[in-house]
């Protein structure tokens, strides 16, 4: 079995067709399917045992995403790692577009790619040669420094590198998959398609989507990284890293309607870093329009 898929899954008796029927799509076929049920309380395990007999399932008390992944990965036997969250789904082209690409860069030891909303119309990739290269970019360490450029259900990582970085810390919930990235960045070189290759579900709720719950969890992820022995000490400014996170959390809150908590946020954002922030791929005024669409909201 050359690719091992693995799909946490929390109550995602709603969504996990939608994301099984992506794995059905895939025009590479040498892959095995494990999804892990973290504990939940709408029949996810057996729903999906009598839906979709060739899924392997696996059952774990509830741990969050990152004990599901690691438990996942330990019951696979896939030579490449695949994550997909049971609500999302993958292009058809995924597996075997970054399979070839791996072929043409065999140093790379990770590989990731764009991803887009469950309903945009996406053309098939013509010629994968072209994307080889004309459509491959390199990050490096020094690109997690401020922001995770990585989304998850985009991965695709050769086991032993995963193993060598020691999988998820299961002591984070939420940006356990920007600790790892980051780790394995410092570990081997990662390629980014600049093609998409799955979709995600936007959805308010979710773990990376509520600040509440998520800034603690990646100030944390941030505190780790860049202590004495973390992977990013000396790999840019940790005040400017902080900022960012404020800033993201700042539209957040105001996404959902808490228009003072927006405020509050990007204040401490700019207390953690007054200067531009220069986000690569962003506008450079990008929190001072935040700023004043937060005030907006407040009146």
């Amino acid at each position: 079995m050359r690719v091992s898929v693995i799909i946490p899954a929390y109550n995602a008796k709603a969504t996990i067709d939608e994301t099984l029927a992506s794995l059905d799509s895939q025009t590479f076929r040498d892959f095995e399917v494990i999804v892990v049920d973290d504990g939940s309380s709408d029949g996810t395990a057996e729903y999906v045992r009598q839906r979709h007999p060739g899924v392997n399932v696996f059952s774990q008390q509830n741990a969050g995403p990152a004990a599901a992944r690691n438990y996942g990965v330990s019951q696979s036997r896939g030579e490449w790692l695949a994550f997909l969250d049971a609500d999302d789904a993958w292009l058809p082209w995924r597996l075997q577009l970054q399979l070839e690409l791996a072929n043409e860069h065999p140093e790379l030891g990770m590989f990731c790619g764009r991803t887009t909303d469950l309903v945009t119309p996406i053309e098939a990739p013509s010629d994968v040669q072209q994307y080889a290269d004309d459509f491959v970019q390199f990050l490096s360490l020094a690109d997690f420094a401020f922001s995770n450029p990585v989304a998850t259900t985009a991965v695709l990582v050769r086991r032993h590198i995963f193993a060598a970085c020691n999988g998820f810390d299961t002591s984070f919930r939420g940006p356990e998959d920007y600790e790892l990235w980051m780790r394995i960045a410092g570990h081997t070189k990662i390629g980014k398609i600049s093609y998409p290759v799955s979709r995600y579900r936007d959805e308010v709720g979710s773990l990376s989507r509520n600040f509440e719950t998520f800034l603690p969890e990646v100030l944390r992820v941030l505190d780790k990284a860049y202590a004495p022995t973390g992977v990013l000490h000396g790999h840019g400014s940790k005040r400017r890293a902080v900022a960012v996170q404020y800033m993201g959390a700042s539209w957040m809150a105001s996404e959902s309607g808490k228009a003072c908590a927006g405020v509050s946020l990007l204040l401490r954002s700019y207390l953690a870093w007054p200067c531009p922030l220069q986000i690569p791929g962003k506008r450079r005024h990008l929190r001072t329009a935040l700023l004043v669409k937060a005030l907006k909201g407040l009146f």
